[in-house]
């Protein structure tokens, strides 16, 4: 009787751990989504690097256009030994 009334109780601590572990992360969900949109505010994704205020010269950069720097597909790289 008494392992099974431990074990009720284990069971009850633990839930409420996790209820508290999941209101933390609501919470810190809620901060980085807020953190989110105030850094969408300051810089727009919609302007090209190098029309952004500030940023003159930069954008001439070999490889970097309005879309980003260009990475190869893995079908244009060729192995080598």
């Amino acid at each position: 009787m008494k392992d099974a009334l431990r074990e009720v109780d284990e069971a009850r601590s633990a839930r409420e751990e996790i209820i508290l572990q999941s209101k933390d992360n609501e919470k810190r969900l809620k901060s980085l989504e807020a953190e989110l949109l105030q850094t969408q505010e300051v810089s727009p994704p919609s302007l090209p690097l190098r029309e952004a205020p500030g940023r003159e010269g930069l954008g001439g950069a070999e490889g970097v256009g309005e879309a980003g720097p260009q990475v190869p597909s893995p079908s244009d790289l060729t192995l080598t030994e």
